[in-house]
């Protein structure tokens, strides 16, 4: 027989046994766990499925338990019991295998996930690190060294507010291109585009929004002066913690051509109005009401506050969250030119 032939047949036999015997790809993702010292509890696994959370729940029998579903993307998961912490791990669509002791829930062993192998490997090479400035040079160098993961997607959305532009969008167009067209890929690309728009140099994106008194501001009108471009809210404590500083610079730059376009993430006016006359704030304020959805803060990239933009009297970016006394640093600079 020619042998050729031979290797053809054998592939065909094999593909037949292995269909005959329902052997088939991992199709969605199945949790099992064993947690010695845990019985008749329910243990509770929620996870990213789109933009939505999935929630779903176990009632453990001789430590034993079981989930199952399907996911885009491996994504970040918790697992918990009640009244204990949640454990992060990623969840993706393979066999996943937990091993571990009911009274020690945060030394779980998770085995399976290929992408929580590589976030155990991250979380070692930060462990101990408290200064922020290695934290991020630590995780810029994990996303280098891992083009292919999708917790180097994670990680650079966690990071990318405390990150220049040009290094972000270095770091997101060295990815492999399979992440980027992931869903979490075409929201990070979203925010890169943000950030560009909103870096130092470029043009501040224009925008308006209603005042306290239902009059309409835009920030186009402000032109000719410099505008600091604040966005708070009265729920936030370091927004509240940092208005005194901001209202020293007003008062000492104001009659020099300084003024403040304050935007804040809100619901409710009542709370707004209240903060605006506790705080002795006398310039600009607007609000949509819609909270973290403002629009402009949509428009601008915001995921943390207190946040603000210097913006120069033609429009251009000249500075980023400026703090306490660097705020007034930069308005000495700029106003003694």
């Amino acid at each position: 027989m020619n042998p050729r032939k031979i290797i053809i047949i054998a592939v065909a036999a094999f593909v037949n046994v292995v269909f005959f015997c329902g052997v088939q790809p991992q199709r969605g993702f199945t949790v099992r766990g064993e947690i010695k010292g845990l019985n008749n509890a329910y243990v509770y696994l929620n996870w990213q499925q789109g933009d939505s959370v999935k929630i779903d729940s176990f009632l453990v029998k001789d430590g034993k338990f079981k989930f199952k579903g399907h996911v885009v993307d491996p994504s970040l998961a918790v697992i918990f019991l009640k009244k204990q912490r949640p454990v992060r791990f990623y969840l993706e669509n393979t066999a996943i295998e937990m091993t571990g002791r009911a009274d020690s829930m945060s030394r779980l062993s998770i085995k399976g996930s290929a992408t929580q192998s590589e976030f155990e490997a991250y979380n070692r090479r930060i462990e101990g690190i408290k200064n922020g400035d290695q934290m991020i040079k630590e995780t810029i160098s994990f996303i280098v060294d891992h083009p292919r993961s999708y917790l180097s997607i994670d990680k650079l959305q966690e990071f990318s507010a405390r990150i220049d532009y040009d290094t972000l969008n270095r770091l997101f167009g060295g990815l492999e291109s399979s992440l980027k067209e992931s869903i979490a890929g075409k929201r990070l690309e979203k925010q890169v585009l943000i950030y560009k728009n909103t870096s130092i140099g470029s043009m501040a994106p224009v925008f308006d929004q209603q005042d306290v008194n239902g009059k309409n501001i835009s920030l186009a009108d402000l032109r000719g002066k410099y505008v600091l471009l604040d966005f708070w809210a009265s729920w936030c404590v370091p927004c509240r913690q940092e208005n005194p500083n901001v209202l020293k610079a007003y008062d000492k730059f104001h009659e020099k051509g300084l003024t403040i376009l304050a935007v804040s993430l809100d619901e409710k006016a009542e709370n707004w109005k209240k903060a605006i006359e506790e705080d002795h704030m006398p310039w600009l304020q607007v609000s949509d009401l819609k909270g973290t959805d403002n629009a402009a803060a949509v428009q601008y990239g915001i995921f943390s506050i207190p946040s603000n933009f210097l913006i120069d009297p033609q429009g251009k970016i000249v500075a980023k969250d400026l703090r306490g006394a660097s705020l007034e640093e930069k308005l000495e600079q700029l106003f003694k030119n």
